[in-house]
This record gives structure tokens, C-alpha cells and sequence, in this order.
């Protein structure tokens, strides 16, 4: 028997043949031909074709793309890398990968604390406490945006962090008795440095210490009914408990709903309170 008969022959496989037994579309394939990650034979008419050692490459591809390693990447270690390089690739990807899974574990915490605000809202809890020191990030006052070129350039930063970022506003009674509304964002300060964020000017530092908390739901209104309304709650909450309110109320809003045409917010109300003395 002569040595091309002990050969063994490799079959070929059309593309759309290939693609189904690896597991993988014909467009996963070209493209990553077109990267030159792929080779498969090109025949005369135009057709390609694949055998089974071509399914490693398809594995291969796979594993990193589902790594998180870019197109580039993947064809940097499959094409021009020795074990040494790929690994330090594969170092930077798990330090990436890390960073997202913190992220995302923040995110859940702010999910998290979410929903159990929304039960608050529901049982209307209300409580007196030590509050923590909160940021605030005033935005607009009075239903119209500020212009201090300083909230603008942290603003984003401070966006990306919701939901652990909420959405606050501060309320204050002004001496001719009308109420100065400033909308913004706000965040606990042990958080803010959980996050990594480093509020700048003109955010400022809001420490309220014993404070009245109420959380609940009240009906969208406008021409600011919706922060007289809440002030009140907050001041005569606090007659009724016998403690003496400070004139500023902080807001923060966790979400909005609807259904039937009734339109709500749900919020936490914090007012700073004192003994009488």
C-alpha cells in the first residue's frame, strides 16, 4: 500500500455546513476571515470551505469574544503573540472585567436600594434619626437651569452613578414666605466615596444630623404645588411630634408612576428638627 493511501483525507465543509456544526452564524465566520483571524479555502466559483481543524480557531474565537477581548485583540493573540504576551493581554482584560463587575455591583446596591425605598413609600414609614451628610448638586432653581459652567462639567460623572445618585431638590422657606425650590442630584457622602466621586464646587456639603424622614407618594401637580404641599407635611409632622423644624426641607425622588391617569412621585422628605428647649 503506497503512503498517499495510508493518508487519511479531511473533509471539507461548505460554509453554512460548517457554520451549524460549530455552532457559530456564516456571518461570525466571514467576519472574522476578514480580520484574518480565519482562513478557509477559497475555491475558484468563490465558495469557501472549513475542516475540523478550523473549529479550534472558531473556539478560540469564541472564548475571548466572550472574554470581553476586542476583534484586534483577539487577532494580536491568535496571530502575533507569544504565551508570555497573551497573558499579560489576558491580565489587562481581567483588570477591565473587574472594574465593570464593581460597577455593576454598585448599580445593583442602588437597585436594591430602590425598591426598598418604594416599600417605605407604600407603608408611608416615617422616622426621626441621625441622618448621614449628603451632596448636593444643584442644577436649577426655580424651573431654570443654573449657568455655572462648574455643575456642567461634573454633572456627567454624577449622572453615571444613578441610581445610587438620586435626584434631589432642596426646599426652602425665604423670609418674605414665598418657597425657593432648587433641583439637582444628591448622594450620600460614605457613598460618594464608595463611588469614587469627588464632588467640586459649586456641590456642596449638606449636614442635616437629627432629622424628621418621611417617605410617600404624592400626585404629580404643577406651578409648584407639589413642594408646598410637602413642606407643610414636613412642618406640621414636626408640631405634631413636638420638635422644632429647620426652614429647608431635602427631597429626594426615587421614580414616577402612572396608572389611570393618576400620575405620582415617590419620594423621601428629611427635614432637620430640634427639641424644644
Amino acid at each position: 500500500m503506497s503512503t498517499g493511501e495510508n493518508r487519511i483525507r479531511i473533509r471539507k465543509y461548505p460554509i453554512g455546513t460548517f457554520a451549524r456544526m460549530a455552532g457559530v452564524s456564516t456571518h461570525f465566520l466571514k467576519f472574522y476571515e476578514e480580520k484574518g483571524i480565519l482562513h478557509p479555502v477559497v475555491q475558484d466559483n468563490g465558495y469557501r470551505t472549513y475542516d475540523i481543524r478550523d473549529a479550534s480557531f472558531v473556539l478560540e474565537c469564541r472564548r475571548m469574544k466572550n472574554m470581553g477581548l476586542s476583534v484586534k485583540e483577539i487577532e494580536k493573540a491568535i496571530n502575533d503573540s507569544t504565551p508570555a504576551e497573551t497573558e499579560q493581554l489576558l491580565a489587562q482584560q481581567q483588570n477591565v472585567l473587574e472594574e465593570q463587575l464593581w460597577q455593576q455591583q454598585i448599580h445593583l446596591q442602588g437597585l436594591q436600594n430602590l425598591r426598598a425605598a418604594l416599600r417605605f413609600c407604600q407603608q408611608q414609614e416615617w422616622s426621626v434619626r441621625t441622618a448621614p451628610d449628603i451632596w448636593f448638586l444643584a442644577h436649577t432653581m426655580d424651573q431654570e437651569f443654573l449657568q455655572e459652567e462648574g455643575i456642567y462639567r461634573q454633572l456627567p460623572q454624577w449622572l453615571e452613578w444613578m441610581p445610587l445618585v438620586t435626584s434631589a431638590q432642596m426646599i426652602t422657606a425665604l423670609p418674605e414666605g414665598r418657597l425657593r425650590a432648587e433641583w439637582g442630584l444628591g448622594v450620600e457622602v460614605q457613598q460618594a466615596q464608595q463611588i469614587r466621586l469627588a464632588p467640586d464646587a459649586p456641590a456642596r456639603l449638606v449636614q442635616q444630623g437629627r432629622v424628621l424622614e418621611i417617605y410617600g407618594s404624592w400626585q404629580v401637580t404643577e406651578n409648584g404645588q407639589n413642594e408646598a404641599q410637602m413642606y407643610r407635611t414636613c412642618m406640621d409632622r414636626a408640631a405634631a411630634l413636638n420638635l422644632i423644624p429647620e426652614p429647608m426641607v431635602y427631597r429626594t425622588v426615587f421614580c414616577y408612576t402612572e396608572k389611570a391617569g393618576l400620575r405620582q412621585m415617590h419620594c423621601m422628605l428629611r427635614v432637620a428638627v430640634k427639641a424644644p428647649r
